[in-house]
């Protein structure tokens, strides 16, 4: 009795059509999504490949704190206070939330913690016969999620979206310090101290407009078998994320899974929303350039500009940079006379302290160099708001700073003016070649 041949499964990108190579099917016969280096992702419904995604959409995450908490059950309705130790009233919808997102954050630190040390128990060792680094790549070993299982039970409150998240993120975490920890021995196996994130699984979670406010969005979510509803502070400072919100509410992004944190200074949780949102065009809602920015140096400030229709000048002051050099000038002045006493200082001991004097000064020269950096851009990144087409930049006057390296930082200016499409010009070499139109003029 023969056998008909299985059809051949094929899957199209939803974007530019290509098909996918090596499609396998799944429980239900259906093709599944290509993975590996460059994995296939779902959308809306519809697969797309690496290019595609990575082209017309945009992977982002949104950290919004939570406002009050509703409820922690079917129902979002606000519950009566009650009166705490203090006389103060205590919301008891955020003593229940609390409570279960202690008992998430400390279960996700001991999963963390269990999967680390079953990675290293079931990694290689190195041995003496060992003479390289095995080049193969390296994967969890399998049965890492059974045995997760049977060490972490539903009965006890782990779900398996807990543990299959936390599996992969730790992996990641393994395999970026696997190499200093098995081979070289620079490292020690990492360990979670603080409580991590509890992440929750895209059906996990749900998101609606409050029906009283349009201003308010009430996330539902389910912790360890658990529902809560909470809304968003959704105030000042969040244009950005509220903008990125209503396209998951309008269907225009996909949302994601999503991850609530705790912060560490003022006890308030975070919740990291992630999802592919659409990627706008580049010459969408790009303003033409025009105009000059005329940048100078001055004698109580690092900058002083001026442009056409301002309302302020553009002034910058460089005190943190001014201390940085004092304190330069001040290490060296103190290392050369501390070399120069009437004791004799060994050579051994003299090549240690000049070692260590150097180290210290490199630290200092780097932070230099990082203040430089962030002063070029941010001037840079005013002009490119502001969308000038030319800088003119005058640095003659350097009275304020006479340490300071005046031509490192022109030249950072202007291979930042390069790489954001500005015209960098110096206004010397501005006025020099008017001066010489004006001679051949006459």
């Amino acid at each position: 009795m023969s056998t008909a041949p299985a059809a051949e499964l094929k899957l199209y990108c939803a974007g530019c059509g290509i098909p996918a190579t090596k499609v396998k099917p799944n429980k239900d016969g259906e093709p599944k999504l290509p993975r590996g280096f460059k994995p296939w992702k779902q959308i809306h419904g519809q697969p797309y490949c690496h290019k595609c995604v990575q082209s017309l959409f945009l992977l982002r995450a949104l950290q919004i704190p939570v406002g009050t908490v509703l409820s922690a059950e079917d129902s979002p309705e606000l519950e009566a206070p009650v009166q705490g130790k203090d006389g103060q009233e205590v919301d008891p919808n955020w003593i229940k939330f609390r409570k279960a997102m202690a008992k998430a954050w400390r279960q996700a630190r001991e999963v963390a913690n269990w999967h680390l040390t079953y990675y290293k128990l079931h990694d290689i060792e190195r041995t003496a016969e060992m003479t390289e680094w095995p080049k193969e790549t390296w994967t969890a070993p399998k049965g890492t999620y059974q045995a997760s299982i049977a060490r972490f039970p539903a009965s006890q409150g782990y779900t398996s979206d807990l543990l299959a998240s936390v599996a992969q993120s730790t992996a990641g975490r393994y395999r970026s310090k696997r190499w200093a920890v098995i081979w070289a021995g620079t490292e020690s196996l990492a360990s979670m101290l603080r409580d991590q994130p509890y992440p929750v699984r895209t059906k996990g979670w749900s998101i609606r407009v409050d029906p009283n406010d349009a201003e308010k969005v009430v996330i539902r979510v389910t912790i360890a078998k658990e529902r809560f509803h909470f809304t968003l502070r959704l105030g000042a400072g969040y244009n950005r994320q509220w903008k990125s919100l209503r396209q998951i509410l309008s269907g225009a992004a996909e949302r994601g899974p999503l991850e609530l944190l705790r912060h560490r200074r003022n006890r308030v949780v975070i919740c990291k929303i992630i999802g592919h949102f659409p990627r706008e065009s580049d010459k969408q809602h790009v303003r033409p350039r025009k105009g000059d920015f005329v940048l100078r140096t001055d004698a109580e400030s690092l900058w002083y500009g001026i442009y056409e229709n301002a309302d302020q000048p553009f002034i910058k002051h460089g005190d943190k940079l001014k201390g940085l050099l004092a304190n330069r000038e001040r290490r060296l002045l103190q290392n050369s006379q501390n070399l120069h006493h009437e004791v004799r200082v060994p050579a051994r001991r003299r090549r240690r302290v000049v070692k260590e004097q150097g180290k210290s000064l490199a630290n200092l020269r780097d932070q230099i160099k990082q203040q430089l950096a962030q002063y070029a851009a941010t001037v840079v990144g005013f002009a490119n708001r502001k969308r000038f087409a030319r800088l003119v930049y005058d640095d003659r006057l350097q009275t304020y700073c006479e340490r300071l390296p005046w031509y490192e930082l022109s030249l950072e200016i202007a291979w930042r003016c390069q790489k954001a499409g500005i015209e960098f010009v110096k206004k010397a070499d501005l006025e020099a070649a008017l001066k010489r139109e004006a001679k051949q003029g006459e």
